[in-house]
């Protein structure tokens, strides 16, 4: 009779994750995709325009380091850094290969109009919770969700305070008040428990 194979690590709609339920493994992987990706683009292509390569890793490389951020998000700083590495990298090559005299990465973000890996998927996770909430998910029994109190404290990593999500997302930028309008502070901070510390 053949025995059973034993499976401690399976693939869902290209999300890894094991019998613990835990992402390290698939963070791992998507990190080393992005690399490889970044690499691919400043193989392919030699030019010295900034936006230009980083339209091209906006289209190629950040949808893979988004993809499925709100069925998992990092909560140690090392698997946020894992994250992180491939827009560090590449950044930082595009502005030597331009030319462009040696900044830090934060400066780097801002002189290329880029928003780190974390804030992008903090946002889309936004996004997400306001799309349920407002009703243009189809998701069930919502009204537990707008009710923080119908959710246990056991139940979400203590990570941080609604703070958090002032600190990320400026309601000042428009583009993040276009996201928070309809949060209370109770969704928004049943949410905020789960984001990890900037």
């Amino acid at each position: 009779m053949p025995k059973i194979v034993i499976w401690n690590k399976v693939n869902d709609l290209d999300i890894f994750v094991d019998c613990k339920l835990n992402f390290q493994k698939h963070i791992e992987y998507v990190s080393n995709s992005a690399f490889l990706k970044c690499r691919q683009l400043l193989r392919c292509f030699r030019f010295t325009n900034v936006s230009l390569y980083f339209k091209l890793y906006n289209v190629y490389v950040q949808p893979l380091l988004n993809y499925g951020c709100e069925v998992y998000n990092p909560n140690s700083k090392r698997l946020i850094k894992l994250l992180e590495m491939p827009l560090k990298f590449y950044s930082r090559r595009v502005y030597q290969r331009c030319n462009v005299s040696n900044t830090s990465y934060d400066d780097r973000l801002a002189q290329s109009n880029q928003k780190s890996i974390q804030h992008q998927r903090i946002l889309q996770i936004l996004r997400t919770y306001h799309n349920i909430l407002s009703g243009e998910y189809h998701f069930p029994d919502v009204s537990a969700l707008k009710n923080s109190s119908a959710i246990p404290d056991s139940f979400f990593p203590k990570f941080g305070p609604f703070q958090l999500l002032t600190q990320l997302l400026p309601t000042s930028n428009p583009e993040y008040a276009q996201v928070l309008p309809n949060f209370s502070n109770s969704s928004v901070n049943s949410l905020a428990r789960v984001l990890p510390k900037p």
